[in-house]
């Protein structure tokens, strides 16, 4: 596959998982206010939630302004030379995932749901599969940036 068929399969990629979120998360309030299965007995799950919720809301918000700048590098360099340790990307991979699962745990907390919680789960699995694609996109012979980003890869972890 030429390399402009590999970066619009991305793009497809990188706009349906915020739209999968959403879709996981709706669908779990749906469920949880019809079958309701409460798991957190503490009178701080909510507040913890909220806590987390809005970490997540922070890096998902700093990944996005940050992938900018990075996707402006890979596309322009040719050398190889892309820096990849921009905002919270030089301390996670995949910043946007973590915040979109930090979301999702929060408001497990919040609605007091196994339901949000499972789901955020199976969102996790579905992103982690679609992480390790990219990766490989990055890493592939016909990369531009395939040194760069192993030697990125070898520093950042993943997601945690």
């Amino acid at each position: 596959m030429s390399q402009e068929g590999r970066s619009a399969e991305r793009a497809h990629i990188h706009t349906y998982i915020p739209s999968l979120f959403i879709i996981v998360m709706s669908g779990s309030l749906i469920i949880d206010a019809l079958f309701p299965n409460p798991i957190y007995a503490t009178i701080w799950a909510s507040k913890i939630g909220f806590l987390l919720s809005i970490a997540g809301t922070f890096l998902l918000y700093a990944a996005h302004v940050s992938s900018k700048k990075i996707r402006r590098d890979v596309n322009t360099k040719e050398d190889g030379e892309v820096n990849f340790f921009v905002g919270p990307y030089a301390y996670v991979r995949h910043p946007g995932y973590l915040g979109m699962v930090l979301i999702g745990t929060g408001m497990s907390f919040i609605f007091n749901s196994t339901t949000i919680l499972l789901n955020t789960i199976v969102f996790y699995l579905i992103a982690r599969i679609v992480v390790i694609q990219e990766e490989k996109h990055m890493l592939h012979e016909d990369s531009h940036v395939k040194e760069e980003y192993g030697n990125y890869t070898k520093k950042v972890k993943r997601f945690f």
